[in-house]
């Protein structure tokens, strides 16, 4: 089972993203985070901590 300890801090980072680009939508935040160059059924499969460094990066270069 994964750890449940992952979610907030993801989510935390999350929304200072979308709080700082708040004309995109959900989805097209997310995609361009998960951007894998993998097709939408690989994009399922994206690791929790794929997602939370591509959030790092993001906030870092804001």
């Amino acid at each position: 089972m994964r750890s449940p300890d992952r979610i907030d801090p993801i989510l935390t980072k999350l929304g200072a993203l979308w709080r700082a680009n708040p004309d995109l939508r959900l989805t097209q935040l997310v995609v361009t985070l998960a951007d894998t160059g993998e097709t939408m059924p690989g994009f399922l499969y994206t690791e929790d901590s794929v997602i939370d460094e591509a959030l790092d990066r993001r906030i870092a270069d804001r």
